[in-house]
């Protein structure tokens, strides 16, 4: 069963004057995963800072982050002159457990100067999740103690355990 669907990946926000490059490797868009996440891996190369760490958000809110210190020879070799683009990789795994069913996920960089900079935005939508499971037995909860004034409601109570537990 497919769990999530990336529809989208949109790295149109990243700035030619901040970055010498930037990408999302995985995953691509039409990606199909079977359980309630995704893995995330690319690599980013600003011009001016080193990257320190890459985040995701969902509705402001932070799901995950990794150092950004990944080896991508592949990267260093297209940018030799590039400090930085030995290690400019990241890699982490994106839990979409109580995010929505249509999804947005924002990929922001960090950068050593303290700046916060967009690097992406990953679509998705994800199937609900169903619980098979169904309990046995329905919970009751005793709120009065024996020996209090209301002992006369703990007799139809204890009956009722009783005839429970017997079951």
């Amino acid at each position: 069963m497919v769990a999530v669907q990336i529809a989208d990946i949109d790295l149109t926000t990243l700035d030619p004057h901040d970055f010498l490059g930037g990408h999302i490797d995985v995953p691509v868009p039409g990606s199909e995963f079977d359980a309630h996440s995704i893995d995330l891996t690319g690599w980013i190369l600003p011009r001016r800072s080193r990257p320190v760490l890459v985040k995701v958000t969902y509705n402001a809110i932070e799901l995950v982050s990794s150092n950004v210190d990944v080896v991508r020879p592949d990267v260093a070799a297209f940018h030799r002159l590039s400090p930085g683009a030995q290690k400019c990789g990241y890699h982490m795994r994106v839990n979409l457990l109580g995010v929505g069913p249509d999804f947005e996920l924002i990929v922001h960089v960090t950068l050593e100067d303290g700046q916060d900079k967009l690097l992406g935005r990953i679509t998705g939508r994800q199937q609900r999740l169903c619980p098979t499971f169904g309990p046995q037995r329905n919970p009751l909860m005793v709120t009065s103690q024996p020996g209090s004034c209301a002992c006369w409601h703990s007799i139809p109570i204890l009956s009722y355990m009783a005839f429970t537990l017997m079951k």
